[in-house]
């Protein structure tokens, strides 16, 4: 707060009105000052705790301040269903996760129909995995709004990490028919069709996806996935680079760029879109072992061991990779490395692997034997 600010005379209600009036007009500095002096003039008003606590999360994000005031608008009126809710979003944006859900459902017990709690808290729920208990919050805020868009897309996403994938393409169906130009329904919809080798539908989605939102980097990348699928590989390389041009730390345009250079035989160039993969987020394991599969074409061994080792570090359980890298230590000489890294594979369920241990792992095991 500057020095020109000054207290106005007037009743707590009075300030408290002032400070809601500033916080609107986006003067968070006087909103502050007017409803701090209303909780001076009267410390029992839990509104305007809850209220300085909703300025203090949204407009200067000093979450601990503002846990602090719904905290004391609680302890003032126990059956605060806001307070509850205002607390609970400034607990998931600090990733407390159970304590949010916690302060959700408090809030749905003071008021069974407050929906803006049960969408919530399907938000919470979704995050930590529970998909059924998402599905279950949002079917209560559809039967209280069934003109909520938002609420149809969340579900579909629910349903589709639940493989429920028929239900999750009603969904975002409903949510596109109350909002033509939802993007992310329409984005998302489409990546189901993608998912379900429906490559035509998958790319009229997208396509209407990005007509509603030209700057969706993800709906430019994922028409390009489903035009590799075609195959369209020219079209499918525009539409990653031009997810990259929107994005240019989207690792997953870069990576699946390199996998259409790899269609295209520009194996070079696949290796700088998979090497870019991995600068950008340095647990692709994915992006290491492509590279590494490139790197064995072009008869670079030695450095596709090292990228089928970073894979591993980063998924230690990447059955694939274990394999790669043993027949490629095999061609280097390590065979005995080339029958670990087989063992692995088949504890992971490559079954192929198997027979490349019993070819090779006689001479690797003998030395042990003796």
């Amino acid at each position: 707060m500057n020095g020109q600010q000054k207290i106005e005379s007037g009743s707590a209600a009075d300030y408290l009105q002032r400070g809601i009036a500033a916080a609107k007009q986006g003067d968070r500095g006087n909103a502050l000052m007017h409803i701090t002096k209303a909780i001076d003039l009267n410390p029992r008003n839990e509104v305007a705790y809850a209220v300085r606590g909703a300025l203090r999360a949204d407009a200067f994000k000093d979450y601990g301040a503002a846990i602090a005031d719904y905290t004391k608008a609680i302890t003032l009126k126990p059956n605060y269903a806001e307070a509850y809710a205002g607390r609970g979003m400034t607990l998931f944006l600090l990733d407390r996760y159970d304590d949010a859900a916690a302060d959700y459902t408090k809030a749905i017990e003071a008021n069974r129909d407050y929906g803006a709690a049960y969408y919530s808290r399907s938000t919470v729920r979704y995050k930590i995995g529970d998909y059924p208990g998402a599905v279950e919050d949002l079917n209560y805020v559809i039967q209280l709004d069934g003109k909520n868009a938002a609420a149809y897309n969340n579900r579909g996403n629910a349903k589709f990490k639940l493989k429920d994938y028929e239900g999750a393409v009603k969904d975002y169906s409903q949510a596109i028919l109350l909002d033509p130009n939802n993007s992310s329904a329409l984005n998302n919809r489409g990546h189901v069709k993608l998912l379900l080798k429906d490559y035509q539908g998958a790319i009229s989605d997208f396509s209407r996806a990005i007509r509603a939102d030209d700057r969706l980097a993800a709906a430019y990348n994922n028409r390009g996935i489903a035009k590799r699928f075609l195959p369209d590989f020219q079209g499918a390389l525009q539409d990653h680079s031009k997810a990259i041009s929107l994005d240019p730390k989207f690792s997953e345009a870069y990576f699946h760029r390199g996998l259409v250079k790899v269609k295209m035989n520009k194996l070079r160039e696949a290796v700088g879109d998979f090497s870019k993969a991995a600068e950008v987020d340095p647990a692709y394991a994915e992006a290491f072992y492509q590279r590494g599969i490139v790197r064995t074409k072009l008869q670079e061994r030695t450095v596709a061991v090292q990228d089928y080792t970073r894979a591993i570090e980063a998924n230690p359980r990447f059955a694939d990779a274990y394999y790669n890298r043993g027949i490629v230590r095999n061609n280097l000489g390590d065979t005995a490395g080339a029958c670990e890294d087989w063992r692995k594979a088949i504890e992971f369920g490559v079954v192929e692997a198997t027979y490349l241990l019993k070819k090779y792992g006689t001479t690797a095991e003998s030395p042990q034997a003796s």
